[in-house]
């Protein structure tokens, strides 16, 4: 399982509200293009583990992000955190095993 930051969420959820960049990042294409390789070297240690790569974030961000990284990573599976069953067991970031995606994003860009 990867998470995003809160960096992140906070950032995609602001320029969500704000209603800006619809349809588009709000971070600058260097910006995205580290997150995106962040991401991919979890999906690989995931993939290396034998295990299904999945993001999880809230149900705000899902699907933008899900836009955002389709376009590096096809048929990555987002969910948020509603969509998991309250009977489905998942590790927090903060348990031992759990994966982390840490995507240190600058500010968007204003």
């Amino acid at each position: 399982m990867i998470t995003l930051s809160h960096a992140v969420e906070s950032a995609l959820a602001e320029a969500l509200l704000k209603g800006e960049h619809a349809g588009s990042s709000p971070w600058s294409p260097a910006t995205v293009n580290r997150m995106m390789n962040s991401l991919a070297r979890q999906v690989e240690r995931c993939a290396a583990r034998s295990l299904q790569p999945v993001v999880l974030c809230s149900s705000p961000v899902r699907l933008p992000f899900k836009k955002l990284a389709e376009r590096f990573i096809p048929h990555l599976c987002v969910l948020s955190y509603d969509e998991i069953r309250a009977r489905w067991r998942y590790d927090s970031p903060s348990q031992r095993g759990a994966i982390r995606c840490r995507l240190n994003a600058s500010k968007p860009k204003p």
